[in-house]
């Protein structure tokens, strides 16, 4: 196409929508024989235009198909016209009966006659061809006979050589396969030790968090909390100084991760506590007597403060319990 040569463009066109035609992709091969409707040459037209025809046939757009059997009757050969005929046969046949089929009928086996004469003539061509190839080579016979030994030794030697290359490229394949299965393998059982590895951890970690989360429902505070939300003063707040020891007791390296932290407000701080001990948002609202939306803003303006990408609540809460 970068060529604009119409003739190629036209002949591989048509090829496509042959073969997407033979494989029962007639989508496709619409799309090729239209290309090559394009470009049409004037040796080429029958081929294309009963090819068209065939496919449109196919697809039951019956409009089409009647166009391009028009153009196959006016430029096909009688190949084409044979096919056009036959289409038309079957048309009539379809819709107004076997009277008014006769005259397509008719046309169709005048043009089968031909072909048929045709056919005969072709084969005699063909048999005096080879006919007159056979006394060709029999003259040729007689000078490449001297040559021969000389050119079995070369083809043998040849031969051997491309067994041997072969032998050596399958040898080469076999190893590297083997070898690819090998560490396929051994990748695969580290993924195994890995995973297992990593379950064990977690199984250890839940078990451990458990523990822990039993451990802080008997304390002193929790359960001090505990009555502070099932009760209806807003007045009531927790002891935050038994509050933060219980925590850093029972989380030691907790209050070393928070110093790690940018410098937090007294409110902040009391917010983390409660996070880590398992305090719902809302509850955290009415333990430090603001509204739940302010709980959230303070976990975000603390992952803010502290990290650069998208501040949410979730994430802090995430982090805090994962200290």
């Amino acid at each position: 196409m970068k060529l604009k040569n119409e003739r190629i463009i036209s002949e591989i066109a048509s090829q496509f929508a042959s073969m997407y035609n033979e494989r029962g992709n007639l989508d496709k091969a619409k799309t090729y024989i239209n290309i090559a409707l394009a470009h049409p040459q004037k040796q080429s037209v029958s081929p294309i235009y009963s090819l068209a025809m065939e496919i449109y046939s196919k697809l039951g757009e019956t409009k089409h198909t009647e166009a391009y059997c028009d153009s196959v009757m006016k430029y096909g050969n009688v190949y084409g016209k044979k096919f056009a005929y036959q289409w038309q046969t079957r048309k009539a046949l379809h819709q107004y009966g076997t009277l008014l089929a006769s005259p397509c009928f008719e046309k169709y086996s005048q043009y089968t006659d031909s072909i048929e004469k045709i056919t005969p003539v072709g084969a005699s061509a063909n048999a005096n061809a080879l006919y007159n190839y056979s006394l060709i080579e029999n003259t040729n016979t007689e000078l490449k006979i001297e040559n021969n030994t000389q050119r079995t030794f070369i083809v043998k030697a040849i031969f051997v050589s491309i067994i041997l290359f072969l032998m050596v490229v399958i040898l080469t394949i076999v190893f590297l396969r083997h070898k690819k299965t090998l560490e396929e393998r051994l990748e695969l059982n580290k993924k195994s030790l890995k995973e297992a590895k990593m379950l064990e951890e977690r199984a250890n970690q839940d078990k451990e968090n458990h523990l822990l989360d039993k451990k802080i429902a008997t304390t002193v505070i929790y359960k001090d909390i505990i009555k502070i939300l099932n009760s209806h003063s807003k007045k009531m707040v927790p002891d935050w100084q038994l509050l933060s020891e219980t925590v850093y007791e029972i989380f030691p390296m907790f209050s070393s991760s928070l110093y790690k932290f940018k410098k937090m407000s007294e409110i902040e701080l009391h917010v983390c506590l409660l996070l880590k001990i398992g305090i719902s948002m809302k509850d955290i609202a009415k333990l430090v007597c603001r509204s739940e939306d302010s709980v959230y803003s303070i976990c975000r303006r603390l992952y803010k403060k502290n990290f650069s990408d998208e501040p949410t609540a979730k994430k802090w809460k995430d982090l805090i319990n994962s200290l």
